[in-house]
């Protein structure tokens, strides 16, 4: 059989409850006008990323037109007559 509980001594009374804080004052901004957030690291790391990956697909694809002839953009650009 279960073992009797004992009823557990009384409680000590509750603490009063802080008073609330006052709310600071929002700084005005310099010339008074709104300012607003500038971009996401993660939107310029992501725009940046894909300039990059498109010049040097554009890059690559101009070493092999002028050297080798092919590519998609620079295929027929440098061949010139030889007189």
């Amino acid at each position: 059989m279960a073992a009797k509980r004992r009823k557990k001594a009384s409680r000590k009374p509750a603490k009063p409850a802080k008073p609330a804080r006052a709310a600071k004052p929002a700084k005005p901004a310099a010339d008074g006008a709104e300012q607003k957030p500038g971009m996401p690291v993660e939107s310029a790391a992501a725009l940046f990323t894909t300039i990059m990956l498109i010049v040097g697909l554009l890059l690559v694809d101009y070493e092999n037109g002028s050297h080798y002839g092919g590519g998609w953009f620079f295929s027929g650009s440098y061949s010139g007559t030889s007189e």
